[in-house]
């Protein structure tokens, strides 16, 4: 659905090489009719569960197990932003002037942050009338008419204005130069102070039944589809990158006013709660559509992991354990428009339905998905990992699902359209998994490129950031 193919891996300044990988496909993209039987328009035929895909008792998926919060807690002094520890930015410092890959990644790094410094924040705003009668889902095409209307606008403009505040922040805490941290924080605060989030609940979405939302058009290139509820959470990307640069600022030296930290957190959590609305477009239609032939791909889309990882993003920035919980072990958290939910697709679960027992990923397998998918759907799964990790110490690399499946194993599966070119974009995601397990197999997937790839919508700099020999 929309964003989960469109991956932008580098984004550099006109000076530099520019790599960028856009794939966007329009013939599989979903559509709800209120007229259908199953969530899908006829633009993607949808068959039902396959053989071998059978739906997880998701009560019981959290075992009634709680985060165990310690030395890694979201505040702590070893971690220096959202992915990375301080052990892992004072490793980044050194690097300047190294060899390559870590010296040019360096360069790279400092060129974007350079060219940004004269960039101002586009914010995304809407009248509170305009935003309700008006908004439009505007996915299909281009939308050129330079007017904030859509959730294509604002999710774009998040997109952007949240890749540039990363490398703002990132830079600050590789330098501690503050012209660096002020920009970043310039763009913190617009979009605090000057913003309209797009919140599902506010189109009064109803899931039961035949889902509706206020204003709700028929076809995927309609005004109003079902896939606007759906793909909303594509904001999630500003939200991963805007927590991120407020913990990079915070953790490392930057000073807000007590009215800016509040205003930001503020808008940290609408727009948390924004990214939550879709996910509920996902998960309280599989509540209440539990015999439908589609219930696996609303328990188990790679949609679902993203929200995970946009999420815990959130909860680490607004040092929520709550939410957190409500991520990783599927427990309650309180939404001010939704109320108390409980999650049902937490990411362990996911971790146990979207990794097949053979180690492939079920988006390719079980949805008709292009092979692709495989290594976007891995892209939260890793976020979420990372994140786990250093601010709760959960360790999701070595979880197994019930069919004894891991990451390692996907991975590990995962490496021959890597190395056969095929794929040779998706090699950033080889730099933390060789880290963990090593091996010749994992290590020619990494370096299948030069390992130069800047993620825009996550962590920045891979190799600066985790690289190792």
């Amino acid at each position: 659905m929309r964003k989960k193919y469109r991956q932008l891996k580098s984004f550099f300044s006109k000076k530099e090489v520019i790599i960028i990988l856009i794939i966007t496909f329009l013939g599989v993209l979903l559509a709800f009719s209120t007229k259908a039987a199953t969530p899908f328009i006829s633009i993607e035929v949808e068959s039902g569960t396959k053989q071998g895909v059978q739906p997880i008792n998701d009560s019981s998926a959290s075992n009634n197990q709680y985060i165990q919060f310690g030395s890694g807690s979201p505040n702590s002094s070893t971690n220096a932003g959202v992915f990375i520890t301080k052990a892992e930015l004072n490793r980044a410092k050194s690097r300047q002037g190294t060899a390559d890959p870590y010296g040019a990644s360096y360069s790279l790094q400092t060129s974007l942050a350079n060219d940004y410094l004269s960039r101002s924040p586009n914010v995304f705003y809407m009248t509170e009338s305009d935003y309700l009668n008006n908004l439009s889902y505007s996915w299909c095409g281009q939308d050129t008419d330079n007017i904030d209307n859509s959730l294509k606008n604002a999710s774009d403009k998040l997109e952007n204005d949240g890749s540039y505040t990363r490398v703002l922040a990132m830079q600050y805490a590789l330098t501690s130069d503050s012209k660096y941290g002020s920009k970043a924080a310039e763009f913190l605060k617009a979009w605090a102070n000057n913003s309209r989030v797009i919140n599902m609940y506010d189109f009064d979405m109803n899931t039961a039944g035949s889902a509706s939302l206020r204003g709700m058009t028929d076809g995927l290139c309609s005004f109003r589809p079902w896939n606007f509820a759906l793909d909303s959470m594509w904001q999630g990307y500003g939200l991963i990158n805007f927590s991120d640069s407020y913990v990079l600022l915070k953790n490392n030296g930057y000073q807000f006013s007590s009215a800016d930290d509040q205003a930001i957190k503020a808008y940290l959590l609408r727009l948390a709660e924004a990214v939550n609305s879709s996910y509920h477009a996902w998960t309280k239609w599989a509540d209440n559509h539990t015999s439908s032939s589609s219930y696996i791909r609303y328990r188990a889309d790679n949609h679902l992991s993203w929200a995970q990882a946009m999420l815990l993003s959130a909860a680490v920035a607004l040092d929520d354990q709550n939410l957190a919980n409500y991520c990783l072990n599927g427990g309650t958290w309180y939404d001010s428009k939704a109320g108390n939910y409980t999650n049902p697709s937490p990411i362990k679960t996911l971790l146990d339905k979207a990794i097949l027992a053979d180690g492939r990923i079920i988006d390719p397998v079980e949805f008709d998905r292009p092979e692709q998918y495989t290594y976007f759907h891995l892209w939260p799964m890793q976020l979420s990992s990372l994140i786990a990790e250093r601010h709760y110490g959960e360790n999701l690399w070595e979880y197994k699902g019930s069919d004894g499946a891991s990451l390692q194993k996907a991975y590990t599966t995962a490496v021959n359209n890597v190395v056969s070119g095929g794929y040779s974009n998706e090699a950033w995601q080889f730099e933390v998994p060789y880290n963990k397990w090593g091996g010749s197999s994992l290590k020619s997937a990494r370096d299948s490129t030069n390992r130069l790839q800047v993620i825009k919508q996550s962590i920045g700099p891979v190799v600066l950031l985790f690289g190792e020999n």
